[in-house]
Formats: C-alpha cells, structure tokens, sequence
C-alpha cells in the first residue's frame, strides 16, 4: 500500500481521514472555483480521500505460498496450477488493470493469487498517473487550479481537485482544464474572468450584456455566448500626414497625436464595435479595429477644421485679437461663416487645440468613446518653395536678432567703459582736491605758528623772497621801503662776491 505523506504519518487512520477531509475542502473552497461553487456546478461524489479508498482487489497471497503451491501441484502433477492459475505481483502505488469474466478490476499492491483461467491481466500503471482508463473503470486526478470535464449521456460533470474513481458506462471522462485562462468552454457553460480596466461584451439568447472587470463571471448555458474583452484604458494612436488647408490657402502636412478612452462600454459596443460576421457566425475575441478606426477618422476630420481656422503665413492680425476673450482663448468672431486666427504659433497652443477635442467629442460620445487630447507634433507646408521662403525669412530673422543682440552688447560695453573713465576722473579729483586742501592746511598752521616770532617771521620773508629771485638777472623794483634794500643785497643769488684770479686782471 501506498505510504502516507510526511506530513500524515504517525497519525492514526481517523485523524489520516479527517486530514484529508480538510484538504480536499481546501482544494475546494480555493478562490479559483469561487464563481463554479456559486452556481453549484462541482460534482464532489466521485472523490477518494486516499489510495486506500480506491475500489480494487486487494492482495491474498505471498510469494512463499505461491511457490509452494507450485512446487507441490508440480510434484503431484496437477494441471490447473499450470493451466488455471495466475500468480502475480504489483508493486506499491501501483495497480494492476485486468479482465476476469468479462469485468474490468483493478489489483491492488501485494501479490496476488488467482484461480481463474479466463483472467488476463496488463501492465502496472502508478497511482501517480493523472488519468487511468481501463475500460468502464476509471481514476483520474486533478490538480490544484484546474478542473476536470466529464460527460455523463450528454450532461456535463465538473470534478473538483483530488483523486476520483468511478465504474461507469456511460461517464466518460473528457479533459482536465486549466483556470488561469480568462475565457474557459466547459461544455455549454463558459468562465469568464474579466481583468479590472477591461469589460467583456457577451449576448443573451442575441440581448446585450457588458461583464465588469474585476471578477469571474458563469455564462450558464448555451446561448450566452462571450464576444470580446473591450480595453477601457487610455489609447494612444497617430494621425499621420493629415493635409489640411489653413485660412491663407497654406496646404499643410500635418503629424499629430490622439489620446482617447471608450468611456461607455455598453454603447460602444452596441453602436460601433463590431460582434456579428456578415454570415451570421459570433465574432469571438480581436480588437475593437472598427471602432479606432472611427475615433482616427473623426480625429483627423476635426483636426482639419482647426487647421482652417489659421492663418499660418501671418502673425496675430486685428480680428484675431479681438477674438481673444478674458482667458485668453480665442473665442468665435463671425466672419462670413468663420473665424481665422493668425500665427503658425497657434497650431501648437494647448487652450486653442482644445477646441477641436470638444467638435471631435460632440460626435465620439455618440458612440461612447471620449477622446483626451489631440496633439500636433509637426506643421510642413507642402509647397517646397514656400519652405524655402520661410526658411529663408527664419535665417534673417535669426542674423537680425543675432546683429540686434550684438549691437546692445556693444553699446552696453560702451556705457560701462565711460562710466568707469568717468567714476576714474571723480576720484582723481577728489585726491586732488584733499591733498590740496591738506596743503593749505599744513600752510595755514604754519602762518600761525610763525605770528609768534618777529625773527622767525622776518627769516620767513627773507626766504620767500629769496626764492622769488633766484635765477632772476633783472629786477624791477617798485616803491618798496628802504629797509627792504639790505635784504635784497644779502640775497646772494642777486649780489655774487667777485671771483679772484683768473682773466688778464688775477694775480
């Protein structure tokens, strides 16, 4: 016999039991089959707790009977041991499949000893296999996260995880099936298990019923048939080389970007997604394309009558910016029928694309779809001569603004180099200025200490005048006093004492 897990050994065979019982419910009650619970759709009553419980013959004899027995019949000379008897042995976990009166059994572990000339017996198979069918006898095994499919007379049979066995002619079992896939056919029933930011579109005997996400949802018969997943994410697709004509007659080749959501599942699906094939057949799975195709289509038609409204030659001429209302956005000015903004710089304003957003939504939401944004990631002109011309224009633009810069560079140079020969010349004259005063200073503080002395101030003008007349050779004297003449005489720059010698009078 097969031994018990680790984890069960050492109990005794109730506890072994109750073990089980707790596993098998376990196995049972996971989240997995929640949603096939709910609708009483598990068959539990084939279920064995253990090896032990499987229906089969067990062993009845030894090896050491069974040779003894042979060793006698043989010595004897006895027929049937040769002709009716079968000795044989099936190994642990195992059984052993056989025919015995026109029956299917099952042997068990052990040896065996059978009397019975019409029994024949086949290969071993492991209890491990998950599935053995021998005729109206069959045991099958079904793992943890799967179920098992049966058919009983056209009736469909779903076993739970563990080891089940049944005798059976009309039970036949079909498949094991795994329930991590998000749509599963069990016979006329279907699981569905819808991921959160999607819905499933599924129909009713032909009526509409949209399956949140989140949860696992039992289509339970037949004519509820699932049709799609419908992403409720946020899309993002191109819109590329829209040509448009702007205000001023400018065919542009335009590349932009729409980002959009279907908002209304229900209405999406019942209004542009696509669910039936023109020969009547169920469209099951693939992509909404009919509906990205329209939000594309709409995008680009409103993206065009933005386009319209520019004039991209121009920049923000009058009637432009009296359209401007307070917030800024420009807002409708009648003009013959339309209105027309200046400025290639307005094909690339967040506030002003908002309006073609709002006439593309006015239509979307008709089919439950809102789109988010529309983007525009470049504006070429078509016409190559008129590329060449703005860029042209762009070039001088530049060398202009370039010379502009250069120039208030210049004169900025200029400004600070005079201010700074300025500022120079103030601090030069300030030192000028208080050395001269520190001179007159010292001067005046010089008079008035030579007011205290006659003699000093006499010796003071003897000086003065001495300096006065140095390097002199001619005077002219006014009607100075008489007492002035002995200093002029002692000035010895003036009267020179002769030279002796020298000359044709020396000695």
């Amino acid at each position: 016999m097969e031994k018990a897990p680790l984890q069960t050994q050492g109990m005794s065979a109730p506890n072994i039991e109750a073990h089980d019982d707790d596993l098998n419910l376990a196995q049972e009650n996971s989240p997995a089959y929640r949603a096939l619970k709910e609708h009483n759709l598990i068959c539990s009553r084939f279920r064995v707790r253990s090896a032990a419980d499987i229906d089969m013959e067990s062993a009845n004899a030894t090896l050491g009977t069974n040779y003894m027995k042979r060793f006698l019949c043989g010595i004897a000379c006895l027929p049937y041991e040769c002709c009716a008897a079968n000795n044989f042995l099936v190994d642990d976990g195992n059984i052993m499949p056989a025919m015995q009166s026109n029956e299917y059994i099952f042997y068990g572990p052990g040896v065996h000893r059978v009397i019975d000339p019409f029994t024949s017996i086949k290969t071993q198979k492991s209890l491990k296999d998950e599935t053995i069918v021998w005729g109206n006898r069959t045991i099958v095994t079904v793992p943890q996260g799967y179920i098992g499919l049966c058919e009983d007379r056209g009736q469909p049979l779903l076993l739970p995880p563990g080891m089940h066995q049944w005798k059976s002619d009309t039970l036949k079992w079909v498949q094991k099936i795994d329930l991590a896939k998000h749509v599963i056919e069990l016979g006329p029933w279907t699981l569905v298990t819808v991921d959160e930011g999607y819905a499933a579109v599924t129909q009713d005997n032909g009526r509409q019923v949209i399956l949140e996400g989140g949860t696992t949802h039992m289509l339970t018969h037949r004519q509820w048939k699932f049709e799609k997943f419908i992403s409720q994410k946020i899309q993002t697709n191109d819109l590329e080389k829209v040509e448009a004509t702007t205000g001023d007659n400018v065919v542009l080749s335009t590349t932009a970007t729409v980002n959009w959501l279907i908002s209304d599942v229900a209405l999406a699906a019942r209004m542009a997604a696509e669910t039936m094939n023109k020969d009547g057949m169920p469209m099951k799975g693939g992509d909404v394309g009919k509906l990205r195709l329209d939000v594309l289509k709409q995008a680009q038609a409103s993206l065009s009558c933005f386009i319209g409204t520019v004039r991209y030659g121009s920049a923000v001429d009058i009637s432009a910016a009296i359209a401007l209302g307070k917030d800024g956005k420009a807002s409708a000015k009648r003009n013959g029928g339309g209105a027309t903004m200046g400025g290639m710089e307005n094909l690339y304003d967040v506030a002003k694309l908002q309006n073609a957003v709002e006439h593309a939504n006015s239509i979307c939401h008709r089919y439950g779809v809102s789109i988010i944004s529309i983007n525009i990631i470049s504006a070429v002109p078509v016409d190559k001569r008129l590329q060449e011309a703005l860029a042209k224009g762009a070039v001088a633009s530049a060398e202009a603004e370039q010379a502009e810069v250069a120039a208030s560079g210049n004169a900025r140079a200029l400004l600070i180099k005079t201010q700074s020969e300025a500022d120079a010349q103030i601090v030069s004259a300030k030192a000028t200025a208080e050395s001269t005063r520190i001179r007159a200073a010292g001067e005046t503080d010089a008079a008035k200490t030579l007011e205290t002395s006659n003699v000093a101030v006499e010796l003071a003008r003897i000086e003065h005048t001495g300096n006065a007349l140095n390097d002199k050779a001619t005077f002219f004297f006014g009607t100075g006093a008489p007492s002035e003449l002995p200093s002029l005489l002692a000035n010895p720059a003036i009267i020179s004492k002769p030279q002796i010698g020298g000359g044709i009078w020396g000695r």
